[in-house]
């Protein structure tokens, strides 16, 4: 019996739902090692190794109940060429927009440096750091990547009065945006904003976007903020060029390889703050995602996979 892995829990009456209408699959909350794989048809959760998929021959649909898949491994999903991917897009987009806002507020009122303010009370009162902090009104953020996640940030983005410009690879109209871009433009562009979010979907093409020209241009004193996939930024390029101590900040949440190995070039580089990809974090108790999978697992189970909704690969 081919067996539904769900890497990621469902509460017990959606579970038993699927169960019932959908008899002839196993439905399976664990793979406690890798001979469970070899039964598994379809992955509910955004994780998948490349020893995992080795496993699995018979893995032909995988669905991300987040618009997260950075750490799947892609490259070697496509070279199988026979497994479908789906996301819940807009499950985590309000979670992922506060988390780049956030940071991008942080890093404004240096809140990780204060830690390190001396203790006697009138050095600590006159410290100098208080004269570096920013108010973000009339800030350039540039949005890289207008979907749904960049789309967020660009909101909050204009509701704080910063000057918000987007970029995508063809120019077109967004209307939370001030201006927009096409890609090609990126290098002239750099040299005059305050911040950069990279937030670019998974799309299957390994692309730099980000190595050690684009951030050479960037301005001094400036913030990047990376989430979504991780493909598009070269980490050593932005280890270099960090260390040199030009950013502001930089917060990363995307990984081209995730997770990041104990010799990670960014690991202990100052103003550098990375997270385990949490940016989708606290998951959603909406029932979108479920709601998604179980309508694709419809369409699925009587092979017609084109017509599955939010399909990406």
């Amino acid at each position: 019996m081919p067996a539904i892995f769900f890497q990621e829990p469902l509460p017990f009456d959606e579970l038993a739902a699927l169960s019932q209408e959908f008899p002839h699959y196993d439905f399976k909350t664990e793979c406690e090692s890798l001979s469970d794989w070899s039964r598994i048809e379809v992955l509910y959760g955004s994780r998948l190794t490349e020893q995992q998929l080795s496993a699995a021959p018979r893995l032909r649909w995988i669905h991300s109940p987040t618009a997260d898949t950075d750490a799947l491994c892609l490259p070697e999903i496509l070279n199988r060429g026979n497994i479908a991917i789906t996301l819940s897009k807009g499950q985590n987009v309000p979670q992922m927009a506060e988390f780049v806002v956030g940071g991008i507020l942080a890093f404004a009122k240096q809140f990780f440096h204060w830690p390190q303010a001396p203790h006697d009370p009138a050095e600590f009162w006159d410290w100098p750091l208080k004269e570096t902090i920013w108010t973000l009104q009339k800030k350039t953020l540039l949005q890289v990547g207008l979907g749904e996640v960049g789309s967020g940030v660009v909101r909050l983005a204009n509701n704080l009065g910063m000057k918000t410009w987007g970029m995508k690879q063809h120019r077109s109209f967004h209307p939370d945006c001030k201006k927009t871009f096409p890609q090609e433009n990126l290098h002239s562009i750099l040299p005059v904003v305050d911040v950069v979010v990279v937030a670019l979907p998974k799309t299957g093409v390994e692309k730099v976007v980000f190595g050690i020209e684009e951030f050479n241009l960037m301005k001094r004193d400036s913030i990047f903020i990376g989430v979504g996939w991780g493909g598009a930024i070269d980490e050593d390029a932005l280890a270099k060029v960090a260390k040199t101590g030009k950013f502001r900040g930089v917060l990363l949440d995307a990984y081209s390889r995730p997770p990041p190995p104990r010799d990670y070039s960014l690991w202990g580089v100052p103003n550098v703050i990375l997270t385990p990809s949490v940016a989708s974090h606290p998951i959603s108790e909406e029932h979108i995602a479920f709601r998604l999978f179980r309508k694709n697992l419809r369409v699925f189970a009587v092979g017609k996979i084109n017509e599955m909704k939010n399909l990406v690969l």
